[in-house]
């Protein structure tokens, strides 16, 4: 038997966003075996901490996650929608992504419109974590044809 058969949705979520760490945890390592390798100028450096700055502010969304998890097992849970803009979010983790695409000499780029939507920009990680968490199984897709 599946282990995730016994798990209710805030432990899969859970293990989710734990998985979901790894990705920012090694943008912030890379950055700083890139920085420390050599010497470099001062933009290069500014550049990698900048990055690292902004994979732990992921990260740091992501713990809050995991808090607001146990707020809604424990009843307490708010949502406070605004009117914001889904393309920012997205070309933060495009960019996060890109840190790592690089190192395989892969750019990942990112054309969109804005995404006018009304959602809780506080909660964005907390979405990316539960969804596939709380979805069914799904299994690999075929390769799109030409």
């Amino acid at each position: 038997a599946d282990p995730s058969d016994h798990q209710g949705p805030a432990a899969l979520a859970a293990a989710e966003a734990s998985h979901e760490l790894r990705t920012p945890i090694a943008v912030i390592l890379a950055k700083c075996q890139f920085a420390l390798m050599r010497d470099r100028e001062p933009e290069k450096y500014q550049a990698a901490l900048k990055t690292c700055e902004a994979s732990a502010q992921h990260i740091r969304g992501l713990v809050e996650s995991l808090l607001e998890l146990a707020r809604i097992d424990s009843g307490e849970f708010q949502i406070k929608k605004s009117p914001s803009d889904l393309a920012e979010p997205t070309a933060h983790t495009v960019d996060m992504l890109n840190t790592l695409a690089e190192a395989k000499h892969i750019r990942l780029t990112l054309k969109q419109s804005p995404v006018p939507a009304e959602f809780d920009s506080s909660r964005i990680c907390l979405i990316d974590s539960i969804a596939p968490a709380t979805s069914a199984p799904t299994t690999a897709a075929a390769p799109a044809s030409a």
